[in-house]
């Protein structure tokens, strides 16, 4: 929805600029025009549109989800992934979209965006008493518009603004499951018809069961931009402050300072794509045990993605293994590279024991000559054509509790780590389609 949302959207763009030069009449008509416009067009990408004039400065939509083939191509070409089988299931559901032109200083045309029937897929395979129960207290909020989403497109059509509608719904199926949603917000700008600037906010979202379990979100916020010509030019960040979830007498799970950092650029038809994640603190509590960790860190990138073959997987059918396979062995072929620079954990908690962490670094590069035919024959060549390297640290206390485990008890007879600073270090290296290990052939 919020593409099919945006492409309405910026298409009022060119009305927006006849604001200072119109009159507030001749404005709200040619914006009018040009949305009317755009609705009629989406009769002919598988959706049905049914519009109600309510007066000259407002209109009614309702959009319904028909030929899957159709919508599926159609936000695919809007840069949008979506497959033929993620829009069958959407057959049957119906949006209603209020517009009103030119409503206060800011806007010159805004939208409430919501729910009016549920696709045919859930109602068709709701049988027990319980759940058309459910479905049911579902319609009713639907007709009362709770799950209403607004948006505010400014006067030069350069950017927009909106929030979805607060959320404190009960709601009555085999427990009785309560909805909450608090201060979700947007904002963003809009440039030649693309989405280049996006931020949003949400303060809390909560599901909870009355004296048996409750999930928490609290404070919520990403923000992207698009930084060069393609939609895999980007920059992204995402934030959470918490994550609780709890089920009385079963576990106790919490999760602080979540961030996600990730950037997308694209040289010649090929894209690098970088990945940082941060966790402050994160610890589980069950009735065996109490475990936790404080700063995690997985910083990693990928270089030489074929930017034709992503593009080929967001729409592939998961189905088709023969084409799954083309596409990778295409997305393998560009001599494709891996770096994982930190992935880390300072300290742990494990068996009420307060123990140092442990640190993973390495790298990879596959030649760009693979000869998949050959591979396939003898899966063994696929080693001379992989360059790689790893290390790995342990703390002593880390790798004594490891040395419990059965499963590692074997591995380190075999291979003895090298005792750096009060750690246990293990290098791996392939090259030329030998492995070595600290230093000793190990094939």
């Amino acid at each position: 929805m919020k593409k099919l949302g945006l492409g309405v959207l910026t298409l009022v763009i060119a009305a927006g600029i006849y604001y200072f030069s119109a009159g507030s009449e001749k404005l709200a008509t040619a914006m009018k025009t040009q949305v009317d416009a755009e609705f009629a067009s989406l009769k002919t990408q598988g959706f049905s549109i049914a519009n109600e004039e309510t007066s000259k400065k407002e209109e009614h939509f309702e959009i319904s989800f028909d030929d899957s083939k159709k919508i599926a191509d159609y936000i695919t070409s809007k840069g949008a992934s979506l497959s033929e089988d993620d829009a069958k299931a959407l057959t049957g559901l119906k949006i209603g979209i209020d517009v009103r032109y030119l409503a206060d200083a800011y806007s010159s045309v805004s939208f409430d965006m919501y729910p009016m029937t549920l696709p045919t897929s859930l109602t068709q395979s709701t049988k027990s008493p319980k759940d058309i129960k459910l479905l049911e207290q579902i319609k009713t909020m639907m007709e009362n518009k709770v799950f209403l989403t607004h948006i505010d497109v400014n006067k030069l059509g350069t950017g927009f603004k909106g929030y979805v509608k607060d959320i404190d719904e009960t709601l009555e199926a085999e427990e009785t499951l309560n909805l909450v949603m608090k201060a979700f917000t947007f904002k963003g700008s809009i440039e030649d018809e693309k989405l280049t600037r996006m931020s949003q906010a949400l303060k809390s979202i909560s599901f909870s069961v009355a004296n048996e379990m409750l999930v928490t979100f609290a404070d919520i916020s990403s923000e992207y931009a698009l930084s060069g010509p393609s939609t895999y030019d980007y920059t992204s960040s995402y934030m959470v402050d918490s994550i609780k979830a709890k089920i009385d007498n079963e576990f106790d799970f919490t999760l602080k300072g979540l961030k996600v950092d990730s950037d997308s650029a694209v040289e010649k038809a090929l894209a690098k794509v970088s990945l940082n994640t941060h966790i402050e603190a994160m610890s589980f509590k069950d009735k065996a045990q109490d475990t936790a960790l404080n700063s995690l860190n997985l910083k990693m990138d990928f270089d030489n993605l074929s930017v034709a073959s992503m593009k080929k997987l967001e729409t592939l059918d998961p189905e088709n293994e023969a084409e799954l396979q083309a596409v990778v062995k295409e997305l393998l072929s560009q001599g494709l590279t891996f770096n994982l620079s930190d992935f880390s954990i300072e300290t742990l908690k494990i068996q009420d024991k307060d123990i140092k962490g442990f640190k993973l670094n390495a790298a990879m590069a596959l030649d760009k000559n693979l000869d998949f035919t050959a591979i396939e024959k003898n899966p063994m060549l696929a080693m001379a054509a992989i360059d790689a390297d790893l290390k790995l640290s342990l703390s002593d206390d880390l790798f004594a509790l490891a040395a419990q485990q059965p499963q590692a008890v074997m591995v380190m007879m075999m291979i003895q780590p090298e005792a750096v600073n009060g750690q246990k270090v293990y290098k791996v290296e392939l090259k030329d389609g030998k492995v070595s290990v600290n230093g000793k052939p190990m094939m």
